[in-house]
């Protein structure tokens, strides 16, 4: 049974400091449940024990969302074909695809989500928001080819990096589970026309980008987050500069200016090094 503790927007929206000493509270206390937040006409059940993504959410009443809106800008200023539809791999709850399709941004979205749990609340979000008409739910990792079986490690304290592979000995991971494997071909059949593809999967970006090669002979445009450490651990790089070579450029969401040449990849590499530092890129 969900257990959830709605906390009143109007006791919330005049202080971040106040969100973020009761979200601190909440977290001592053990409450061992969910909570509900609500931005505005969007509301999410999100994990009360989440530091990651639920803790943001509190405390902010947003997760990310700038991005999008950062990303949506550029696309109009290139004059790439209207965004219809996005493909959220990695959605987690729903803190980007849910609020970019119900505030009228998007018109429809596809979320894949691979940890069974974070998939359930991602589906509760939907039905709370009255999108199941709109936005589709698929459990499921996506990866270079479809129909296998990978292992996810859990992360406890951040419900926003859960990666590919084992737990092995890292504190921070208490365990994996198992998920039969997705592409971006299988999950877009009818081809990427319209779609904006928005991935933010812990490094394993230029593996899953490696198995689809039908969806992006059509170069629909790509968000990715960027992280040289993450990319070294999956061994993802190399496949990733492969994946993208047909397109004209990236922007670095971080610093959203002119387009830069996919030769820059490498500088923007080496600038952010391997100490864990990352941004996001949108590639046209």
């Amino acid at each position: 049974m969900l257990r959830a503790c709605v906390i009143s927007p109007l006791l919330l929206s005049r202080s971040r400091l106040l969100r973020h000493f009761l979200f601190e509270a909440i977290y001592r206390s053990r409450y061992d449940g969910s909570l509900i937040s609500r931005d505005g006409s969007v509301s999410f059940v999100h994990d009360s024990r989440d530091r990651g993504p639920g803790r943001e959410l509190f405390i902010r009443g947003t997760q990310d969302f700038g991005k999008l809106e950062v990303t949506l800008r550029l696309l109009r200023d290139s004059g790439v074909p209207p965004v219809t539809r996005m493909l959220d791999i990695g959605a987690n709850i729903g803190t980007i695809c849910i609020p970019a399709v119900k505030r009228g941004l998007i018109g429809s979205a596809i979320g894949v989500e691979a940890v069974p749990a974070i998939e359930r609340m991602f589906r509760a979000n939907i039905l709370l928001n009255d999108m199941e008409a709109a936005i589709v739910s698929v459990h499921a990792a996506v990866s270079a080819m479809a129909g296998e079986t990978i292992e996810i490690a859990i992360n406890t304290g951040n419900q926003g990096d859960n990666r590919v592979g084992a737990a092995g000995d890292r504190t921070e991971f208490a365990g994996s589970v198992r998920v039969v494997t997705t592409t971006l071909d299988e999950l877009l059949p009818d081809g990427p026309a319209g779609t904006l593809i928005w991935m933010d999967i812990q490094g394993h970006e230029g593996i899953v980008l490696s198995g689809s090669p039908r969806t992006l002979a059509g170069t629909p445009p790509l968000v990715l987050e960027f992280c040289p450490l993450l990319m070294r651990e999956a061994g993802s790089y190399e496949a990733l500069k492969m994946a993208v070579a047909g397109y004209r450029g990236f922007h670095d969401l971080a610093h959203p200016g002119y387009l830069r040449p996919l030769a820059d990849l490498d500088r923007l590499h080496a600038a952010l090094g391997m100490r864990g530092n990352f941004t996001d890129i949108l590639v046209l």
